[in-house]
């Protein structure tokens, strides 16, 4: 999962859970000690990759577990490694997810390079 993808995720976690809990961005902003223009910049992309601590005010403010936001409704039903490290992704500044996603990707390279047997090639 890409940044993209992982912010679309949020996006589409907060949308459900203002719906869930009957509230509207500016309310959940206002619950949530944050400005009142600071949710609906996260819905339309204003905001660009939410920072960790304002996810932890949303879901406060909301009466959430922070995994309702980062991992989605059915957060208990995910493996919790998977959720963990979700949640840990979210707390990295976003040069720490680019090194860490690379280191990632050559450890995937590296190890599918060590499985190939002798004489065979990479298509």
């Amino acid at each position: 999962m890409n940044i993209d993808e992982i912010n679309k995720l949020i996006v589409r976690n907060i949308e459900s859970l203002i719906e869930e809990v009957g509230s509207n961005p500016t309310r959940m902003a206002k619950d949530s000690g944050l400005g009142y223009t600071s949710i609906r910049d996260i819905l339309t992309g204003t905001s660009g990759s939410p920072r960790y601590e304002t996810l932890l005010k949303i879901a406060k403010g909301a009466g959430v577990d922070i995994r309702r936001i980062t991992v989605g409704p059915n957060f208990d039903k995910v493996d919790p490694s998977d959720a963990e490290m979700l949640d840990l992704w979210h707390q990295l500044e976003p040069s720490e997810r680019m090194f860490l996603a690379n280191a990632a990707k050559a450890q995937i390279e590296a190890r599918d390079r060590s499985r190939q047997q002798p004489g065979e090639t990479q298509s």
